[in-house]
């Protein structure tokens, strides 16, 4: 179960390496700080950089919260553990499986790339393939998205990284959407392992009638998450289940 250990901010990676050290390992198994992938251009060169997720959070995986607590009281640099409903508690299991589907297992959000056509924003690679629903607002220049996580019952917006390769007006993209509609049967027959996800036909707006297949729902965001094969490489794009005719 995953407990919040709130510390000082630009503090964390130090206390979290003295917490590793010094902490009796019976208290935990795991204690990490999430991350994101930032990509930057400088005179023509892309540089990678790993920034914290969540500035003045260390996660502390622990199945025994009593030992964590009379553990960490030797400590004297750290503010709290987060409670929920005044009560130490872990994040609840669906934050904790989000944040595994967002982050992977080595606890880094991978850089997302993708494209925009009227006001749909197409995820081509990278974490935000399943998420595209949960964006907030997209800064094409820093190649940033924000994105409201569940944190015990709370909404906190998180930075993450996104490249906008390109911005497409509705009557540019028409020509295209038609030749990836036509292209869906083959699209299909080619990939037998999407046999088992329904197909969608979309009915509303810039793609009204293109197919795709139906590869989950966001309940917390009450869109549908659909597969669609363009520039020959799959993208995911939402809908609402307004704009979809099952």
């Amino acid at each position: 179960m995953w407990y919040i250990l709130q510390v000082m901010t630009g503090d964390e990676h130090f206390i979290a390496d003295d917490l590793r050290q010094r902490l009796d390992k019976s208290c935990y198994d795991q204690i990490f700080i999430p991350m994101y992938e930032e990509r930057r251009k400088k005179d023509g060169i892309e540089t990678i950089e790993k920034k914290r997720l969540f500035p003045s959070y260390i996660f502390v995986d622990s199945h025994d919260v009593m030992a964590l607590q009379f553990g960490l009281q030797k400590f004297r640099y750290f503010k709290r553990l987060l409670k929920s409903a005044d009560e130490i508690r872990p994040i609840n299991e669906e934050e904790e499986n989000y944040l595994k589907s967002l982050m992977g297992d080595d606890h880094i959000v991978r850089f997302s790339r993708g494209f925009i056509i009227g006001d749909k924003v197409c995820i081509t690679e990278g974490a935000l393939s399943h998420f595209i629903g949960r964006i907030k607002k997209i800064d094409r220049h820093h190649r940033q998205a924000d994105l409201d996580v569940m944190i015990c019952g709370r909404a906190t917006r998180v930075k993450i990284g996104l490249e906008i390769v390109e911005k497409y007006k509705e009557e540019k993209a028409k020509s295209f959407l038609a030749e990836v509609d036509e292209d869906f049967e083959r699209f299909c027959n080619e990939r037998p392992d999407l046999n088992g996800y329904k197909t969608v036909t979309v009915t509303k707006g810039v793609f009204n009638g293109i197919r795709g297949k139906l590869m989950g729902k966001d309940s917390a965001e009450g869109t549908y998450l659909v597969l669609i094969n363009m520039f020959g490489r799959d993208t995911m794009v939402t809908f609402g289940s307004d704009e979809l005719e099952m």
